[in-house]
């Protein structure tokens, strides 16, 4: 009967235990949560859509190809989700361009393409928050290969943070007649 008794206590005891360490982890984690941006540290009683914000995305999105003289080139709107500026490196624009020309990732058929990358005569630019810019991918004719999917990933890091990350596009939308222009360009 002893060893009942205290297989019961011992079980509720156990059991108290793990509720009270699972309450106290789940107030913590709602009551202190941090956010680090750009130095920011907003509490948790600010609405989640505020603290979406200042952890904001990079959001690379499609926007159209545009034929040129020898290639065919894909041109991506990179908005700035959040509330904290994000810093990429891009080549200098010539006095009418607009267009921002940097060092893309890429993505053929789910998998990324290493490559060699050299990055003489980037320079630092700041895409504010709320802010977009065009960014154009030039090398698609070099890249695409008929039947895989492709992504365009550009490079950023959050204002004041040390790791840069990729933020990438969905898959290109290669119509038949693209990839017609495609295929007679890659030959």
């Amino acid at each position: 009967m002893k060893k009942q008794v205290l297989k019961i206590v011992s079980f509720v005891l156990s059991l108290s235990i793990g509720i009270a360490l699972v309450w106290s982890l789940n107030l913590l984690i709602n009551k202190q949560r941090i956010f680090e941006a750009d130095g920011i540290i907003p509490s948790v009683e600010k609405e989640s859509s505020v603290i979406r914000k200042a952890l904001g995305e990079i959001e690379v999105k499609f926007k159209e190809f545009a034929p040129t003289r020898d290639s065919i080139v894909a041109d991506f709107e990179v908005v700035n989700n959040s509330s904290v500026s994000a810093i990429y490196s891009a080549y200098p624009p010539s006095d009418d361009e607009k267009t921002v020309y940097s060092l893309p990732f890429l993505k053929v058929g789910g998998k990324e393409v290493k490559e060699f990358r050299c990055g003489t005569g980037l320079i630092d630019y700041e895409l504010k928050p709320g802010e977009s810019k065009i960014f154009r991918f030039s090398g698609l004719r070099h890249y695409w290969k008929e039947g895989k999917s492709i992504q365009v990933g550009f490079y950023f890091k959050k204002r004041l943070n040390k790791e840069y990350q990729t933020y990438w596009s969905e898959n290109l939308p290669i119509s038949d007649s693209i990839a017609k222009q495609l295929l007679k360009r890659q030959n």
